[in-house]
């Protein structure tokens, strides 16, 4: 085809992509194996990224998304600790929650503090492994600082779990760390497990807050 002499053509190296959007409740490979995005965040010097269980890559410095590399920006394993953040400024960090294997979200609205939590709430949370199911908080003192949930019917801890929100409703309680056994009256295992969190408010430790807007 001939164009006309006026219309000049311009040499592009590719078409626009659309900015991706990270949230809660994705699938990523850390350094020591597969896991779940927690909550975006934001630092006070305004950078964005996405948080995860920080056992997810004691061993290296970063974790991944669909291939891409979320470099470190704060991460610590110890105490009442357990949580990493890393950034990429490809993709923008956005107050949302995956709460089913189809794609189904919610919005992240508001955070709570562990003092606020009360045992007998439910809560729910979503991994990669058991995806959305829910329990009954039943301890904020396990191992000291974590909170302990009894599951309701469902398994709520699967290896590839860990990092996933917990939260109740559009409110941030807490991210995945892992699950322990249940034991009857005489010390035995029954067989069940309890899943275990880190609640939100130990994101101040790294700086960092859950993005609610």
């Amino acid at each position: 085809m001939t164009l006309p002499s006026a219309v000049q053509v311009l040499q592009i190296s590719k078409f626009s992509e659309d900015e991706a959007d990270v949230h809660a409740g994705m699938s990523i490979t850390g350094a020591d194996g597969n896991c779940t995005s927690g909550y975006s965040v934001t630092d006070n010097a305004g950078t964005d990224g996405l948080s995860t269980a920080k056992h997810c890559s004691d061993n290296d410095d970063y974790f991944e998304y669909n291939g891409d590399t979320f470099d470190e920006e704060g991460g610590g394993n110890g105490g009442a600790i357990d949580l990493m953040w890393g950034a990429n400024s490809g993709y923008t960090s956005v107050n949302k929650i995956q709460t089913s294997s189809s794609g189904n979200w919610r919005r992240v609205t508001a955070t709570e503090h562990r003092n606020n939590q009360v045992i007998g709430t439910t809560v729910c949370k979503y991994g990669r492994s058991t995806h959305y199911t829910c329990g009954r908080l039943i301890s904020k003192t396990y191992n000291t600082t974590h909170r302990q949930v009894r599951k309701l019917g469902a398994n709520l801890s699967d290896p590839g779990d860990s990092g996933g929100p917990w939260f109740k409703d559009n409110t941030a309680c807490g991210i995945h760390q892992g699950s322990v056994a249940v034991r009857d009256s005489n010390g035995n295992p029954t067989g069940d497990r309890d899943a275990i969190y880190m609640a939100v408010n130990y994101f101040s430790h790294l700086g960092i807050d859950v993005i609610t807007d």
